[in-house]
């Protein structure tokens, strides 16, 4: 059986022959400084192994106990209420788990206290916590468990990195205590890092945990993300920007209850929809949704203040709430002491204005693109004529045998809704201007339903008899040709 000798090369050896020192320095007293740096080097590498790995090993048994508790959930979904009663959850962790199970190690305490008491003993400081804020809530402390979680399964993968350097730089100074003969040796299981896929495989679980912990009622923020979706306004963000803003009381009950839309994209997707509004010439829903906005913004930019440094991706929900109810306070403050209410008006009239102005420049800007468009006008050009707008008697081809009329109901259902009404007006003014705001090629398709349908034709009228005997006698002359 061939040797691999390839092992020895990573030995240290601290052989004198090969080491060239000062002049000054003695030999001997610099290798036996070399050997203890060698020495301590090791000792402190290996100690630091050790603790590492018990750390992960603690973690992974108090991970195990919170996650079988929170998985109850799925059984019965009041289950995770345990978490309000630290008795109640000791004596479900110690009918499930060995109570006097801890962690174990030279590099740890001897009077630690095991994993059950260890879990309890989390969940009652998050208790005094919430108590201390007045707000202990099942919601507060379940969001407790999932930031602390957080912290965890961050601390235990920079864990397993230091590891696998650490594994990494043992591999490469085999000391003494890696030696052992084939003949005499024993087999140890040591703990190994995580793999990239055992990492993966942890992530995933926490994000089925996060998903199951949703469901209890903790919410994100609505976002929608990409440049083709920075203007997307949710439905209950629309259903907001609709309250009348001079009724604080009815906007105040609908952001405590959906709080979830107070997010940096949805004030933004509020606001410039308001262009659209004033663009219409509705100037009162224009307004009143660049207040719905600020109101949205200004408590967002607070929050985002209060929180700038959480990495949480739920919604710190009492918080949030609180800062609402405060914000319509001082909106309701009409005194002269309060001067964040003249502020904020100051800037939805800011802000109105901007949009008024722009909008005007807008109209301005589409009538200079038009201008030089070829656009469809109808008009009589022979004199003594005009356009008649002739519409089918029947909106459904279901209410007539005719079969010509039924094709005529069929081509005008396919005509735009506003172009339908403008031809049931009888105006021809109205249809123009649907036309006027057509290309030159959707006008063009538009005229080739009105002819197959037969919706425009000419009415000729006659000053008296004699013009009317006129042109009956031109006619037959045509027909003769």
């Amino acid at each position: 059986m061939p040797i691999d000798y390839s092992k020895w090369d990573k030995l240290e050896l601290s052989d004198d022959s090969d080491v060239e020192v000062h002049p000054n320095v003695d030999k001997k007293s610099f290798i036996r400084w070399k050997q203890q740096d060698i020495h301590q080097k090791r000792e402190e590498r290996k100690n630091e192994i050790k603790i590492l790995e018990q750390q992960l090993e603690m973690y992974k048994h108090l991970n195990k106990r919170m996650d079988y508790v929170l998985s109850l959930q799925k059984k019965d979904k009041d289950a995770v209420k345990v978490f309000m009663n630290v008795e109640d959850l000791e004596k479900l962790l110690n009918a499930n788990f060995d109570k006097l199970e801890k962690c174990e190690g030279d590099r740890i305490d001897s009077d630690i206290p095991p994993y059950n008491e260890m879990v309890c003993d989390l969940i009652e400081q998050f208790h005094s916590e919430l108590k201390r804020d007045d707000k202990l809530t099942l919601q507060a402390v379940l969001f407790k468990i999932i930031e602390h979680r957080a912290k965890i399964e961050k601390v235990s993968e920079e864990a397993n990195a230091k590891l696998a350097e650490l594994y990494k730089e043992k591999e490469l100074h085999i000391s003494s205590e890696d030696m052992n003969d084939a003949w005499n040796s024993s087999i140890i299981n040591k703990s190994s890092p995580m793999t990239a896929a055992e990492v993966e495989k942890v992530k995933n679980e926490q994000q089925v945990k996060t998903q199951s912990l949703t469901k209890l009622g903790l919410k994100k923020f609505i976002s929608f993300s990409g440049e083709e979706n920075i203007l997307t306004v949710d439905e209950k963000t629309l259903k907001f920007g609709e309250i009348p803003c001079k009724n604080h009381e009815m906007g105040k009950s609908y952001l405590l209850a959906n709080y979830e839309i107070l997010s940096a994209q949805q004030v933004d997707a509020l606001m410039m929809s308001s262009f659209n509004h004033e663009l219409e010439g509705d100037t009162k829903k224009c307004y009143n949704v660049i207040y719905q906005s600020e109101v949205m913004s200004s408590i967002s930019q607070i929050y985002e203040l209060r929180f700038k440094n959480d990495s949480s991706e739920f919604i710190h929900s009492e918080e949030l709430q609180d800062i609402i109810v405060k914000f319509y306070m001082k909106l309701d403050d009409e005194s002269s002491t309060n001067m964040a209410r003249p502020f904020f008006m100051s800037e939805i009239e800011k802000k109105y204005n901007h949009v008024k102005t722009r909008a005007v420049a807008m109209k301005e800007e589409d009538e200079d693109e038009r201008e030089g468009q070829e656009i469809i006008q109808l008009k009589s050009v022979e004199p003594n004529t005009e356009l008649k707008i002739n519409v089918p008697e029947f909106k459904d081809e279901n209410q007539t045998e005719d079969e010509v009329e039924k094709h005529r109901i069929q081509l005008f259902n396919m005509i735009p809704e506003n172009m339908r009404n403008a031809l049931i007006s009888g105006s021809l003014d109205k249809v123009n201007e649907i036309f006027a705001s057509m290309s030159l090629e959707e006008g063009e398709q538009m005229l080739e339903i009105f002819n197959a349908g037969g919706f425009l034709g000419i009415e000729k009228t006659f000053e008296n008899q004699e013009e009317f005997e006129e042109y009956q006698k031109n006619l037959k002359n045509e027909e003769a040709q």
